[in-house]
């Protein structure tokens, strides 16, 4: 009914009096009726319904891929109302203080990472072996990236005097490389937790092998279940994993020197 409503208000069709033969004939055959009713509005330069019915397609058509358009355009970056956040390793080290500690300076190599936490996202935990990772809210860049200057400020914090493994062309006695095992908010039956776990492995580069390897591992409860409070408990175990860090390469140090 609205395509004939529409039809008639754009191309009027005119009406044609029909004989009684013609009606019993358009009883029996009304599409005969039809096909003649399109050619003789054809022949006065009217398009039949077909034609009608294929514009009014296309532009149907025409419309419905640009709502699809603008639809798109709408949706790239954040949605609209939905804030995204984006957070720090700091767990608020002391600051550096001139080196104390004898036994030579510490080269340290660029952390690595265990698979899963090579990425910005920001990992949370609810069960053994699975990591999720939550859609708003990200670390501003990838944790091993920021751990580096962290462990340089730790030791020279503790009187360890460092040298970083980008700055290159220096021989040093000592050589620490750390591996990044966790940095996770984890949700389970005790609670919310952020829970940090790192490798480290001390080498004696005047000499062949390694002194020592030892895996540090902290816990601190989240005040809450949300990401924030998770970022919070995350920084202050990695403050306590890197603490820990400082005394043992303070010690090993301490005991190898001659």
């Amino acid at each position: 009914m609205i395509l004939r409503a529409l039809t008639n208000t754009i191309w009027p069709t005119p009406r044609v009096r029909l004989s009684g033969c013609c009606k019993a004939h358009f009883a029996g055959s009304s599409g005969t009726i039809a096909k003649k009713r399109n050619a003789a509005a054809a022949a006065q330069g009217q398009p039949n319904v077909q034609i009608i019915l294929a514009r009014v397609l296309g532009i149907s058509s025409v419309l419905l891929v640009c709502a699809v358009m603008l639809s798109a355009c709408g949706t790239i970056g954040p949605e609209r109302g939905v804030d995204s956040h984006t957070y720090l390793l700091d767990p608020g080290l002391p600051a550096a203080q001139p080196g104390a500690v004898h036994g030579g300076m510490v080269q340290v190599a660029a952390p690595s990472v265990r698979a899963g936490y090579d990425t910005a996202d920001m990992v949370y935990t609810r069960r053994p072996y699975e990591l999720e990772y939550y859609a708003l809210n990200e670390w501003a860049s990838p944790p091993a990236a920021m751990l580096q200057p962290l462990v340089v400020r730790t030791l020279e914090a503790a009187g360890i005097t460092t040298l970083v493994t980008s700055a290159g062309g220096r021989e040093t006695r000592w050589r620490l490389d750390t591996e990044l095992l966790e940095l996770a908010h984890a949700h389970d039956e005790a609670g919310s937790t952020g829970q940090v776990a790192l490798w480290a492995q001390l080498t004696r580069m005047d000499r062949s092998g390694t002194v020592s390897t030892r895996r540090f591992e902290a816990r601190r409860p989240a005040s809450a279940a949300e990401p924030y409070a998770g970022v919070a408990a995350m920084n202050e175990a990695l403050g306590d994993v890197l603490n820990e860090l400082a005394e043992f390469v303070g010690a090993t140090l301490a005991a190898h020197t001659r």
